[in-house]
Formats: C-alpha cells, structure tokens, sequence
C-alpha cells in the first residue's frame, strides 16, 4: 500500500511538473517556477485557531473541519499574511492551491476597519490581527483577488460573499485620491524606498487604477449598476490625473513619485523606479487591458526606465569606480535620479519580472514585436539564473539583491514569483468563466510562429496549449472538470461541440 501511494504521489507531481517542464518557455523560466514552489515550506494548515476568523465560505469553513491557510511573510519578517505580500507571489497560490485562498480572505476581510481599509497584518505574528500601515496595495490587492478567482474560476460565491468587502474598500480607495484624485502619501510594498513621504507615486496610482476596474466589473456582476458608475468615474479620473500629475514630459515616462501638487499639476518630480507599473502586469494577465489611458505613454516609460535603471556598480574586483555605470546582467536597480538612499542601487526581486512582462504584453505579433520579446526573455537570463547559477540556493531567495546579484536582506522571500506573469505573458491566456454561455479560454502567444508548447493554469486545471503543423491541442494533465463555451488561439477557434469539458488526461485538437 506505501508503495502504491509512492507512486501514486509522484504521478502527481510529474502531472504537476509537465505544463511547465515539458513546455517551451525558456529553460531557467522552467527552473525558476518549479523551484519557487519551495516557497511553500512556510504555510501552515492548522484545524484549530482560535483567533482566526472563520470563512462563510464552506468550502474552506473551519467549522466544517477545512481549517485555516495561514503564511509567513518571510522567514525574517514574522508577519502572517500582509496582504500585499502575499499578492506578489500568489500566481501559483491561486492557481494550485485556490482554498488557501480563499481561506485567507476571510482573515482579510474580518480586519477590515470602519473606514473600508483592508489592514496589512504587519509586525504582528498573531494571526489575523489587524494591525499595519496605511496601503496603496493591500485593500486594492483583495479587489483583485476576488475578481480573479471569479474570472478565473467562476467563482461567484467568493464575489457574492465578500462583495460589500470590496464595495467598502474601494470606496475607502476613493477617499484616499479625494485631494487629486489619485492616492496622496501611501505606504507600498516597497517600504525602505520610502514612496509615501512624497505626496504622490506611480507606484500607488497604479495600484488605484487597477482597483476602481476590478471592483466597477465586480459591482457590474452582482447587479449594482449604480456603483459600478461610480468606480468607472473615479476609473476615468485617476488615468487622466495621473497624465496630469505624474508623467514627465521631457524624459517621456512617469515620475517615481511627485511634491508640490495642485489638482492640475506637480511642481517637483522625483526618480525613475523600476516598478510603478506591478498594478498593470496583474491587470495585463487578468483583463489584458491597459489601465494608462494612451498606452503608448507606457512603451516610452518602459523604455526610458530600462534606459535609467539598467545599471551596476562599478567595482571591477575592487579596481572600480565604484560608480553606476551601464549594464543590469543581474537586473534592474529599483531608484535612479534621485541623491541615493538605502536600497535605491540594489536590486528588488519584482521589478526585473515585471519589466519583461510588460513589455511582452505590449509587443505586437509581427516581426519587430517578436524580436522585441525574444530580446527580453534573453536579457532576463541574468536575473533568472542568479540564484541557480551564483548563489546556488533556489530555496533560500531573498527580496533584495546587491546588482552584482548576492542576496542582502530578508530570506525565502515571494518578490521573485512575479515570474510566472512572464509565462502568462508569452502564453497570452485570457480566461473569463463568470456566465455559463459565455465562458471563454483564448491565447494569444508572442511567438511568431507555430512549435510551441506552452502552460496552461487555471485554479482547477493545469495543462498545455500546443501548435504544430497539424494544428492547436490543448492537453489538461491535472486537474478538472472545466467547461468553457469558447476556446481559441489567436482567433482560431475550436469549431467541435460546445460547451467543452476539459479535464485530467484529456485533449482537444481544432486547426
């Protein structure tokens, strides 16, 4: 009987292993996702818990013997589940381990304070204890979440149950952008950076964009016409003040963060950050949608970023200027351009991943496009093979780095797990299971031609999309039963019998 568990177990894994391992992106992109699983070692599943809050969910009530998902956030940073945090690495979370987190929202949602903010859970290892800073990214980043697994799940029971959550939070984020209409001094993940001592950032602009769309599609879906115009308004507002406020017109591209602020303008612009658009690499693998109003304002911005931020220090075996001079083998600087402070020269785990999402999302399918993209997924490399190739540790992945790429502070970190929005990027998955009838699976990879084989995820379903000279086939190696209405590949669509179940040792073939 062990053996036949044994063995059983490791036709799981390998079920697990084969979108990614025996897919086409890029070997240390496989390497990278596999590896970062190991994150995992410091969940727990614990049945009894007596200051949790108990989920309405019964799927993942404690009641009912589910128990409760809880995480650290590092293994030097004690807090249990600051939201924002936990939205950095959540992609394989929410797509493997969809209960947790689902689990965690109710925690989320039971410290959310009378005026609508959705508390960080910092500095505290009492599980589900409402204490922390003022966010730009946590009360928007359970906006996300609830949207996600309704899309990406069909999961109308979480977007019912914690609707009023998401109603109250975003009204919160509303009053957070009165002044100017977009947020004014709030605190980020990226905390020794110190955006929130300036009046406003790009950074938690962003993440206010991406929350009034998440919750105007979320109040649309349970009927609440009324709110949904409100949030579309706030929506409107922010992209155009965000223009007005935060874009720097001779450097073509937005300003890190921004002092001196009327409602029509900024007197004083500050530094080029390497990741004011995260908010816009999960909306991009959620909606495909882009939250700045003329996204041709975000390919200047990628530009001139990669430009500022592809730096080193100079030090040449101790033979250097011990200057920044160009060159990013080991990924991009988070601060230039402003008189250095703390980390500003060092390298955040995200901020490299979420560059080459972006500029994924944002190639075209022709020549130029295909070129572009094969240009960043090889510069990523550098970034991608440091901790398997330098450091030789892909278990122990700090958050920051040194740009000569050796870790330097808070261990098995998440920020690196941004990564698995590259593979939603090259794959162009679009999924929205929300309304039988019109539930839909389409891609739309960047690249160029047919030979691929790339990861399909959803939170009950792993396989691969395929294209060979026969045609498009989609295989499920794990996971099920799905049902979609659509399904396609750059516009080629499966013509068979709908609706189509998907699930575990399945395969479906359309040209």
């Amino acid at each position: 009987a062990r053996e036949t568990a044994l063995v059983a177990t490791l036709a799981d894994i390998a079920a697990m292993h084969t979108p990614i391992l025996g897919s086409t992106l890029p070997v240390y992109l496989q390497d990278l996702m596999v590896n970062s699983l190991s994150h995992t070692r410091d969940a727990m599943w614990w049945l009894r818990c007596p200051n949790c809050h108990v989920s309405r969910d019964p799927r993942v009530n404690a009641t009912a013997g589910h128990g409760f998902w809880r995480q650290y956030e590092a293994y030097d940073c004690s807090d249990i589940d600051s939201i924002h945090n936990d939205g950095e690495r959540h992609i394989p979370y929410i797509m493997f381990f969809a209960n947790g987190t689902r689990s965690k929202l109710a925690a989320w949602a039971g410290n959310q304070g009378a005026d609508g903010m959705l508390a960080e859970q910092i500095l505290n290892s009492n599980p589900d204890s409402p204490q922390g800073r003022i966010m730009s990214d946590s009360t928007s980043m359970f906006i996300i979440y609830v949207l996600e697994l309704l899309m990406w799940d069909g999961d109308t029971t979480t977007a019912e149950l914690y609707y009023p959550t998401v109603k109250r939070g975003a009204q919160w984020q509303m009053a957070m952008s009165a002044t100017y209409g977009v947020p004014l001094h709030l605190q980020t993940t990226y905390d020794i950076i110190g955006l929130e001592k300036y009046e406003l950032s790009t950074y938690a602009t962003l993440f206010h964009l991406a929350a009034m769309r998440a919750a105007e599609l979320l109040a649309i879906h349970v009927g609440d016409t009324a709110f949904a115009a409100t949030c579309r308004e706030a929506f409107v507002t922010a992209q155009a003040q965000l223009d007005a406020l935060q874009w720097n017109a001779a450097g073509n591209r937005y300003w890190a963060a921004s002092d001196g602020c009327t409602r029509t303008n900024c007197s004083g612009g500050i530094g080029s950050f390497a990741d004011s658009f995260y908010a816009q690499v999960l909306m991009y693998s959620l909606l495909g949608e882009s939250l700045v109003a003329d996204p041709r304002k975000l390919d200047s911005h990628l530009n001139a970023t990669f430009h500022l931020n592809c730096k080193h220090t100079d030090v040449r075996g101790g033979n250097g200027t011990y200057a920044l001079v160009d060159g990013c083998p080991n990924g991009l600087v988070i601060m230039t351009g402003r008189p250095t402070q703390k980390t500003d020269q060092q390298v955040w785990e995200m901020a490299s991943y979420d560059h080459v999402s972006l500029v994924i999302h944002r190639a075209g399918t022709d020549g130029a496009g295909v070129a572009a993209v094969d240009a960043a997924v090889a510069w990523l490399q550098g970034k991608g093979t440091g901790y398997s190739q330098r450091v030789n540790d892909q278990w122990n992945t700090a958050g920051i780095t040194s740009n000569d790429g050796i870790p330097s502070i808070t261990s098995h970190y998440g920020y690196h797990m941004t990564h698995w929005h590259v593979a939603l990027a090259l794959s162009g998955q679009r999924a929205n299971l929300t309304a039988v009838g019109h539930r839909s699976l389409t891609f739309a990879p960047k690249s160029g031609a047919c030979g691929f084989t790339l990861p399909v995820m959803l939170p009950r379903l792993v396989g691969t999309i395929a294209c060979t000279e026969q045609g498009f086939t989609l295989s499920v190696s794990a996971g099920g039963p799905v049902t979609v209405d659509e399904l396609a590949v750059h516009g080629h669509t499966y013509t068979g019998r709908l609706p189509v179940t998907l699930e575990a040792g399945g395969t479906i073939s359309w040209k």
